[in-house]
């Protein structure tokens, strides 16, 4: 043979391995060699002219030639490559030359080529391959048309080709065209796994649904399954450790499918930074986990067969990436409270309703029985608690705007309508805080009844710490001479506190009680400097009673009603039972300044003015006492009171003098010898009708000290001492 481009031409039949360029060469020689065969029928084809015929066929190779890339990265000269059906077509008529010994055998008298061209391979055949009629190249590219029965053959046709390499030749000093080999192989499966990995991901994301390939796929695995593996033979220096060992197909269609629905997954992922969107992200993909499930059942299922239990494989694969979802790309940001109540009413609540996981469509083949929870009980409660904190957080903020937004109205110059409501004033301050503290209580509910206990114990202990801030504030707004909306923001502000106990009648938790004490005190405080600025009002206009002019002038009682009544105009729209507490204090407030001014004034009045005087309080006990009652205040054991007073000093009888003093001890037990002697004082009584006056109160104590009524008080209240002035009037 003679020497081409400085290579000497090898006999096919003498190279186990054509290369590439001798092959092509060789079906096109085979060609020649069919179409004889169809003429001569009985004629057997002598060796020796079918290689004169490729001879002759080389000769013009350079004509048509072409440069192509191998593996190496090295370029060679490729004739052009024949159709692929007629590369089948004569690969297997040049099958049926070859003979033991590795020559071509002669075609029978009577055997007829064309009707063998005319069969279609199969994908699998029942016999092996012959590995060496093919090439790594070739076997690539069935893998990148996706044949993958037909090169899963010739791979296993190959390895089992090695592996019988091996045994015999355990002792070799060089492995190097071994070892090339093996690895062939071993790319080849990955390629192959590849391929496989790419197939389960598109029939899941693809509308339009290739079955054959799944169906080629799922054939490949019970193949390898229905094998009979053996232990391999020990290894050797050239042997790889995962040659002849089964390839876990099965196991890898698993990892395959998983992987798939994680990407599907994951391409939802939120942009860093962004989230503000969680609930309609979660949305987004509770819908593609939905529309991928019912593709399954619908399409994918009829691709597989029972044994693989697709529906529980994909159930379990979206549940756990799911999982991993939310864990790894949702929670690991920074999120704000609304963002985390989205999150764990999706997984609480979402996740296993009839809009996701327990969709009515996906019944009976998705069994969400068994699934468990989304998230493990650590992730739950680690989320929960990062709920807690920014719920918690973000009340804190609420609370402190809430009330530097009350600091900002009370500095209002124009003074403000208050709502009325149901006869009271409403304010906005409880509007607000309940509305905030209800919405949250109640949406908290829907998580669990741990959270909605925990989000009502972080609330009340907000709130209890606002009160005192709020009450401090208020106070020290109105110091001095009190502004025209003081009453209204009072009254609404007591409204307000009292309306706070009412959700907290079943709560009975330390914060409830800690909430209540608050409002005690708070309500305390401000009933307390409610009287300090009643007091303030009054004070000019008692100072005007039991002086020279206060018999015969009308004018400085009535400005004292007045003043009451002016102070106490926005006391009605007061909610009850805080309104008869307040009239009640009231009342009892303008009794006892009233006693204080008989006991203090140091006033001593001659027998010619003291029946006028008795007369002139009987009066205006009557008019306090009405007035206060028609404001509505209900106690009245303070009626009594001044009118018995000034039955003493009036009454000129000892006896009715007795009298009057035994009622009035009876109905106030506070009442001392003291007072009795300032009132004594003031009638102008002598010192021998005073002492049988005072050794007769002195009996009454120790008569019926039990009848008295202990919580009418009226004596003993800060500084009404008597104080006993050396001067007399209307002399």
């Amino acid at each position: 043979m003679a020497e081409k481009n400085g290579k000497e031409e090898k006999d096919p039949a003498e190279d186990p391995v054509l290369t590439r360029s001798d092959r092509n060469l060789e079906v096109q020689t085979d060609t020649m060699e069919a179409c004889a065969a169809s003429v001569r029928h009985d004629q057997s084809i002598d060796s020796k002219g079918v290689q004169r015929a490729r001879r002759s066929f080389r000769n013009g190779k350079h004509e048509r030639e072409k440069n192509i890339c191998f593996e190496d990265g090295s370029e060679r000269k490729d004739p052009e490559r024949a159709p692929t059906t007629v590369i089948r077509k004569i690969s297997k008529l040049r099958a049926s030359f070859k003979q033991k010994g590795g020559r071509r055998r002669s075609i029978k008298s009577g055997e007829n080529p064309g009707v063998e061209e005319d069969k279609t391979t199969p994908d699998c055949e029942k016999e092996p391959p012959d590995p060496k009629m093919y090439s790594v190249l070739e076997v690539h590219h069935f893998i990148e048309q996706r044949e993958i029965l037909r090169a899963f053959s010739i791979i296993s046709a190959m390895e089992q080709e090695l592996l019988d390499q091996s045994n015999l030749n355990q002792n070799r000093d060089t492995c190097s065209d071994y070892d090339k080999s093996m690895r062939d192989v071993e790319l080849l499966y990955r390629y192959l796994s590849q391929q496989i990995s790419l197939i389960i991901k598109e029939s899941l994301e693809n509308e339009l649904l290739d079955e054959n390939l799944l169906t080629s796929v799922v054939t490949l695995i019970r193949e390898e399954e229905a094998r009979g593996w053996t232990d391999p033979q020990p290894q050797t220096a050239c042997l790889s450790h995962t040659l002849g060992l089964p390839r876990e197909w099965r196991a890898h269609w698993k990892k395959a499918l998983v992987a798939s629905v994680e990407e599907r997954l994951h391409r939802l992922t939120l942009p860093s930074g962004d989230n503000t969107c969680i609930a309609l992200h979660l949305a987004y993909v509770a819908q593609l986990i939905v529309g991928d499930l019912l593709k399954i059942k619908l399409r994918l299922k009829n691709c597989y067969s029972k044994d693989f239990d697709v529906c529980a494989a994909y159930l379990n694969a979206f549940h756990q990436s799911a999982s991993r979802h939310v864990q790894n790309n949702i929670l690991s940001q920074s999120l704000k409270l609304n963002d985390l109540y989205a999150v764990l009413d999706w997984v609480t609540n979402t996740y296993s309703s009839e809009s996701l996981m327990g969709h009515p469509d996906l019944k009976p083949e998705f069994d969400t029985q068994d699934l468990g929870p989304l998230l493990d009980s650590d992730a739950l409660n680690e989320l929960q608690k990062d709920y807690l904190a920014s719920f918690q957080d973000t009340i804190q903020k609420c609370m402190h705007n809430i009330q530097s937004l009350q600091n900002q109205k009370w500095r209002k110059e124009e003074e403000e309508e208050m709502e009325i409501l149901d006869g009271v004033y409403t304010s906005e301050l409880y509007i607000d805080i309940q509305q905030m503290i209800g919405q949250h209580v109640q949406v908290s509910g829907a998580l669990s009844e741990h959270i909605r206990r925990e989000t009502l114990r972080i609330s009340l202990q907000e709130l209890a710490e606002l009160i005192p801030r709020l009450t401090e504030d208020f106070i020290s707004w109105s110091r001095g001479d009190p502004p025209p909306s003081f009453m209204k923001y009072f009254v609404s502000y007591i409204n307000g506190f009292c309306g706070f106990r009412s959700p907290l009648q079943d709560a009975g938790n330390p914060e409830s009680q800690a909430l209540e004490q608050a409002i005690t005190d708070g309500i305390r405080k401000l009933k307390r400097y409610f009287f300090e600025k009643l007091k303030e009002k009054t004070q000019p206009q008692f100072q005007q009673l039991l002086t020279r002019k206060w018999v015969h002038c009308p004018t400085a009682f009535q400005n004292l009603l007045h003043e009451v009544r002016l102070f106490l105009q926005d006391l009605q729209y007061l909610g009850r039972p805080s309104l008869e507490d307040f009239l009640s204090g009231v009342h009892k407030y303008v009794v006892t300044e009233y006693i204080t001014r008989i006991t203090k004034q140091g006033l001593r009045l001659n027998w010619t003015n003291r029946g006028a005087a008795a007369d002139k309080m009987r009066e205006e006990a009557e008019l306090i006492n009405s007035t206060m009652t028609t404001l509505g205040s209900d106690s009245e054991w303070l009626c009594p009171a001044i009118p018995l007073i000034s039955g003493i000093i009036g009454d000129k009888r000892e006896e009715s003098v007795r009298t009057n003093l035994r009622e009035l001890a009876s109905h106030y037990p506070d009442l001392n010898a003291e007072h009795v002697g300032a009132i004594l004082y003031l009638q102008g009584s002598g010192r021998k009708r005073k002492r049988a006056v005072m050794r007769y109160f002195a009996e009454l104590g120790q008569e019926s000290p039990g009848q008295r009524h202990a919580e009418r008080v009226i004596f003993a209240e800060p500084g009404t001492g008597p104080q006993v002035w050396c001067f007399t009037i209307f002399q």
